[in-house]
């Protein structure tokens, strides 16, 4: 008993009973000392407390989706490393191989470091929030390399049938990135001062692009017929959100769910 609360825990590694009966005396006299004041703050917080801030915080702050993404991490990370375990117990070399158990487990160096990302996060809740003098033991190790790009092309028939389930506003969007090969960055924030129409192309500054180079793309007719159904203007930017009434800031969401109609279709 912990503060009128029942522990339970798992002798972990334990073979004969006498293996469990010292294990057992161990934590006996480490609860013991905790009672009585004995051991510091970070002796006292276990991964159960750890995992419920992590999700306190997640509950306030993050999206349902995220929420309950580390709802099931935490489930994982009660299961590894024990519902009692103090956190001063896990070592970096306990969270190596926590990490190489999700990989035994066929999950990708991605999936892995996401997992890896929300412990540390946990940690540093637990530290900040108790003033801890505590290293977080996630800074001492590394993420996993991650190579999971998959390259997808799409078919000339699945060109034409995205076009046939895309919002409006998004054909001239989609248009002028399949014409120019331009970041979404630059595409969103392309005003009408940058086409020259007379001589044909799309020129993009030095100070509006990544690798700040000057660019110029030819203009496509394609492309201009879909300039021409906008509107053609002298000056401001060119794909405006009419509930706002200011460039769009992102499209992936649309642009995703209009991709899986055409996708899932085959």
């Amino acid at each position: 008993m912990l503060n009128h609360e029942r522990c339970h825990g798992a002798c972990k590694g334990c073979i004969t009973i006498s293996d469990a009966l010292e294990y057992e005396a161990d934590v006996k006299h480490e609860l013991s000392l905790i009672q009585r004041n004995k051991l510091s703050i970070a002796n006292q917080i276990t991964v159960r407390e750890m995992c419920n801030m992590l999700m306190q915080y997640s509950k306030a702050n993050n999206s349902k989706h995220q929420y309950e993404q580390n709802w099931h991490k935490v489930r994982i990370y009660k299961k590894f490393f024990g519902l009692y375990t103090t956190i001063n117990r896990i070592t970096p070399g306990k969270i190596e191989e926590f990490k190489q158990s999700l990989l035994n487990q066929g999950l990708k160096n991605s999936t892995v470091n996401r997992y890896y990302s929300s412990l540390s996060k946990a940690f540093n809740l637990v530290i900040i929030n108790y003033q801890l003098n505590m290293l977080n033991p996630c800074k001492c190790v590394q993420k996993l390399k991650e190579d999971n790009q998959i390259i997808r092309y799409l078919s000339e028939d699945e060109e034409k049938r995205l076009f046939t389930v895309l919002p409006a506003h998004l054909k001239p969007i989609i248009v002028c990135a399949l014409t120019t090969g331009l970041r979404l960055s630059n595409i969103l924030n392309l005003k009408w001062e940058s086409i020259n129409f007379d001589i044909g192309f799309i020129e993009i500054l030095r100070q509006e692009n990544k690798g700040h180079k000057r660019i110029q793309i030819p203009l496509s007719q394609k492309f201009r017929v879909e300039l021409e159904k906008i509107g053609i203007k002298d000056s401001g930017y060119i794909f405006i959100n009419p509930k706002t009434e200011l460039p769009y800031r992102g499209i992936r969401k649309s642009f995703k769910t209009a991709l899986k109609q055409v996708i899932c279709k085959q």
